[in-house]
């Protein structure tokens, strides 16, 4: 992607707008006049406390357009700044109407109004809302539709993208998930809706792209009433760090994001892109093998299934996909169960060519695009999931290798769970690393294990020690919710009592900021 850049100009704000505290979640106005804006500094921050990841606490500020640059960003007037976290996720194209995310009730989504007086009115929760996650949101310039995010059952995973209309009583109904070319098993976040209704932007961290959360664009098919395969909008727009929170101009030949970049002051800055020269990018990938897992060194010369080669064909319709499984420790081959998993309930088994190789055949795959779950599991040892998506074959020899290695289940075995919680908040916005724990769990019935929530040193030691242990107990909820026996579950607190960093910088104190799971019984 660096190799064949998109053309675009991409420039940071200047320092009316960024600061050296984290700026970022811009939302704009059609016409480009007004922008607003969440950001941690402390200058006009109506609450001067530190949060509990030791930044100050999220607030609303707003800059206007003057003679074509940035006025001086102000605190936004009015009741939607508090003293907990405040945070902006859109507005509408009119500027009339602004989205917020508030983290009670798991997380929702708000709406307010610009009064006449130039202050917005208190908010109110809207009705996408549920008990689980709603955390960004965009609407139609009509007003008629919104897109929204939501990590509610019977998604494909993490938070999925939503679409919901405004019946006759102005009320939001039918929310209906955008399918799978859309949305993966893992997180869509930061949606927004062209004024047109036409084009979906978003990051994602479940397609394909440069690392972490990258932007991708899709674009409403009439004929097909459904939206396009998402393209990845490339680099330098998507880079190998957090690209998030989109926004566009009517014209939508300028846009806005927030990003951490070497060029930024901040820990995260707000950037403006000209992308009216932007076209879809088209990649060459020469050797499919190469350009996605170039693992075949890694298998042992004993241990490599002689794989024949098919002709030349420029339609090949399936791949031959081959597995070696060994030992962490030793390398050595292991017995295991191989399996592909789809998001339809398909599975595709894998034979074992010798002890170790796994093989199988992926058919019919001529002009589709599809995402398996790989799922690799042996007695005595800790299962493995990995996503594969393809979207292309090569023109020849049409084969991928793979290596695992699973580590044995031990007593004392420790690994730090990357389930995120936002700010001050038990309620977990991230659920991955929970679904691998559920998934060990399922595969080795009698193995019990202990969640424990660790925090930093700032703030008060009874309430890290509380929140320690709730975000635990999220945990240990989703997964007796699962079918897991609680009994197999023991959940602990500890605070800042066992960090695994130094909390005198910024960098430790967020690695003590975790949570873990130990096996205590086997």
């Amino acid at each position: 992607m660096k190799a064949q850049p998109v053309n675009i100009t991409i420039t940071p704000l200047g320092s009316n707008v960024n600061s050296e505290w984290p700026d970022y979640a811009p939302t704009i106005n059609a016409d480009e006049t007004l922008m607003v804006f969440t950001t941690r500094r402390p200058e006009g921050n109506s609450n001067d406390r530190i949060a509990a990841d030791n930044e100050y606490y999220e607030e609303i500020f707003y800059s206007r357009k003057e003679n074509g640059e940035w006025s001086p960003a102000k605190t936004l007037p009015g009741a939607l700044n508090n003293n907990y976290h405040n945070a902006s996720v859109n507005l509408s194209p009119d500027g009339k109407e602004m989205l917020l995310y508030y983290d009670s009730n798991g997380g929702d989504i708000l709406s307010s109004y610009l009064k006449s007086d130039g202050t917005w009115t208190d908010p109110r929760s809207l009705e996408i809302n549920s008990e689980y996650i709603e955390n960004s949101a965009s609407m139609t310039a009509d007003g008629q539709k919104n897109i929204f995010t939501s990590n509610r059952p019977g998604g494909f995973g993490g938070t999925d993208i939503y679409m919901c209309t405004k019946n006759s009583k102005g009320h939001w109904v039918d929310p209906q998930n955008l399918g799978r070319l859309v949305n993966t098993d893992l997180d869509e976040d930061g949606v927004f809706i062209s004024a047109n209704g036409k084009s979906l932007y978003f990051s994602s961290n479940g397609h394909a792209g440069m690392g972490d959360l990258d932007i991708y664009r899709s674009i409403y098919n009439d004929e097909k009433n459904s939206w396009e395969k998402p393209i990845n909008m490339g680099y330098p727009i998507n880079s190998v760090e957090n690209d998030i929170y989109i926004v566009l101009t009517r014209d939508e030949d300028f846009a806005y994001i927030s990003s951490v970049r070497q060029e930024g002051v901040g820990e995260q800055d707000i950037y403006r892109i000209d992308i009216h020269n932007w076209v879809e990018p088209t990649y060459t990938q020469p050797d499919f093998t190469d350009a996605v897992l170039a693992m075949e060194d890694e298998i042992p010369a004993i241990a490599r299934p002689a794989v024949k080669e098919s002709p030349a064909t420029d339609t090949p319709t399936s791949l031959q996909f081959s597995v070696f499984v060994a030992e962490g420790d030793s390398h050595k081959p292991l017995n295991a169960t191989v399996k592909f998993s789809s998001a339809q309930g398909e599975e595709i088994n894998f034979k074992e060519s010798q002890t170790g190789t796994y093989q199988t055949e992926i058919k019919n795959m001529a002009g589709q695009s599809v995402r398996y779950k790989l799922l690799v599991s042996s007695n005595d040892y800790i299962p493995y999931s990995s996503t594969y998506y393809f979207s292309a074959l090569p023109t020849q020899n049409p084969t991928l290798r793979d290596t695992i290695y699973l580590d044995k289940i031990a007593v004392n075995y420790r690994r730090t769970l990357n389930v995120y919680f936002p700010h001050d908040s038990d309620v977990p916005k991230s659920f991955d690393d929970i679904l691998y724990l559920e998934q060990i769990m399922k595969t080795a019935t009698t193995v019990k294990v202990e969640i424990s929530g660790h925090t930093d040193n700032i703030g008060s030691y009874p309430y890290n020690v509380g929140l320690s242990r709730r975000r635990a107990e999220a945990v240990k909820k989703h997964l007796v919710k699962s079918g897991i026996d609680e009994s197999r579950i023991t959940v602990a607190g500890y605070g800042p009592d066992k960090p695994i960093s130094d909390n005198k910088t910024r960098a430790g104190r967020q690695l003590n900021r975790r949570t873990e799971f130990t096996i205590i019984e086997k």
